[in-house]
C-alpha cells in the first residue's frame, strides 16, 4: 500500500470572512498546484482514493491538481487535525492500493514523521509518498513506511 500525504498549496494571509477555514490559495499556490499536477501525472494510479480536508484551501488545491479527473472525498475532521485523526481517516477507508490525504500542518508533518521514524516538515505544496509494502491499511504503524519520494519536504536524515 502507498500513502501520499500532501499539504495544501500556499494561501492568502486572510480570508474575506475573517475565518481561517475560508482562506483561498495565493498566486504562488496556483503555481504550486501546476507543479503538483505534473508530479501526479506520472505517479498516481486511477484506482487511488483521495481524502481531503473540507477547508477552502485544501478543496481548491485538490480541484486545481485533479480537474475532476478523480473523485475526491471531503472530511471536516481533516481540518487542522493531529496525526491520530488522520490515521483514523486512513484506516476507515476500504481496502485500497494507493491513498492520497490532502490536509494541513502540523498534523501531516507529525504523521509523516511517525510513519518514517524521522523528523519531517512539510512546506505548503509539499508532498511525501510512503510505501508500506506487504501491509494492509490496518497494519501501517510507527516507522513501518519507506520513503518513495518527496517534494518540498525537509527530512532529518
Amino acid at each position: 500500500m502507498i500513502v501520499h500525504l500532501m499539504r495544501h498549496a500556499k494561501t492568502e494571509v486572510y480570508s474575506t470572512t475573517g475565518r481561517d477555514y475560508d482562506r483561498k490559495l495565493a498566486l504562488k499556490g496556483h503555481t504550486q498546484c501546476a507543479q503538483l499536477q505534473e508530479i501526479f501525472k506520472t505517479t498516481f494510479i486511477n484506482r487511488s482514493k483521495i481524502c481531503c480536508s473540507s477547508a477552502q484551501r485544501t478543496r481548491e488545491t485538490a480541484q486545481l491538481i485533479f480537474n475532476d479527473q478523480h473523485p475526491i472525498l471531503y472530511f471536516d475532521e481533516l481540518y487542522l487535525c493531529s496525526a491520530p485523526t488522520i490515521i483514523q481517516v486512513i484506516r476507515d477507508q476500504e481496502s485500497v492500493e494507493e491513498l492520497l490525504v490532502i490536509g494541513h500542518n502540523f498534523g501531516l508533518s507529525e504523521l509523516a514523521s511517525y510513519f518514517l521514524g524521522k523528523d519531517v516538515f512539510m512546506k505548503t505544496g509539499g508532498l511525501i509518498s510512503i510505501d508500506f509494502s506487504g501491509l494492509s491499511i490496518q497494519e501501517i504503524s510507527n516507522s513501518s513506511g519507506e520513503l518513495i519520494s518527496r517534494h518540498r519536504c525537509d527530512i532529518e536524515e
